[in-house]
């Protein structure tokens, strides 16, 4: 393919570059604040096989350029499209795939913060239960528990609707992370979580206090979900180092923070992000 041609303005970026199918297919298309990365050519472009080349367009802005509806409150990160054209300028359709076109971006800001970062106090035999209500659809619960004590490891537990125990759950998360699976452990069937554990949806923050749970695993959708945080346990049950964790008056600190990411899309049809 040829070169790609940059063209920068006022917070915003595109990229234009004309390239056969063969290199469009699993290629990463973007900039420092949105990257698309595709699918192979033989999915990405299904419909049409006979192509050759096509014009690939990725368009980058670190605003939101689409602010005269209500629902753009919503949106507080860079944001960013792409279109692919054949060589009449048509616009190809890349819709309806059999694999996902990947969109990382950068530094993705809330839209809704449940809580902010405050700090929290229990007794080292107690758990400890966070209301969060998700009330957007599509989504995600991130979740940041860092205990004051460095050496402290907590447990974290998800429910929806009720007050999750040691033994009933939904999610369950060990922090501070010690790999780049967030997920503990879950109450979905095996191959449910071997898809999640291999599409690394857990990774997605460098801090190892911070977890993950996308729309896609939040299986009863909007709605109360109540987080359990207590001191971890070894295999025998018993409490780490809880002399040393705790206070002089047998107390456990720690910051807890709840917000709720969603990847939204401009709909052209009605004119909002969904």
């Amino acid at each position: 393919g040829e070169k790609a041609t940059t063209l920068h303005g006022d917070g915003l970026i595109m990229i234009l570059q004309r390239r056969t199918i063969n290199s469009v297919g699993s290629a990463a298309v973007g900039d420092s604040n949105t990257m698309f990365v595709l699918p192979p050519s033989s999915v990405l472009f299904h419909r049409d096989l006979g192509m050759t080349q096509v014009d690939v367009q990725m368009i980058s802005s670190s605003d939101n350029p689409y602010t005269w509806d209500r629902s753009a409150a919503t949106v507080a990160s860079p944001s960013g499209g792409l279109a692919v054209f054949d060589s009449q300028h048509r616009q190809v359709d890349i819709s309806d795939l059999t694999e996902k076109i990947h969109v990382f971006v950068r530094n993705l800001e809330v839209t809704s913060n449940f809580s902010a970062n405050r700090t929290y106090s229990i007794k080292c035999w107690q758990t400890a239960i966070h209301a969060v209500n998700l009330t957007q659809e599509g989504a995600s619960l991130r979740l940041k528990v860092e205990p004051h004590n460095d050496s402290l490891t907590l447990t974290v537990l998800v429910k929806y609707a009720t007050y999750p125990t040691a033994h009933d759950w939904d999610f369950r998360f060990i922090v501070p992370s010690t790999s780049d699976d967030y997920l503990v452990d879950s109450q979905l069937d095996i191959d449910r979580q071997r898809d999640v554990r291999e599409s690394s949806n857990f990774a997605t923050s460098s801090s190892p206090y911070v977890v993950f749970i996308p729309w896609s695993l939040l299986m009863n959708g909007t709605g109360e979900y109540f987080v359990g945080i207590l001191l971890s346990v070894n295999d025998t049950g018993t409490s780490r180092t809880v002399d040393s964790s705790c206070d002089g008056s047998g107390n456990i600190s720690y910051t807890f923070e709840a917000r709720a990411p969603a990847c939204l899309f401009w709909m052209e049809d009605t004119e909002t992000w969904s």
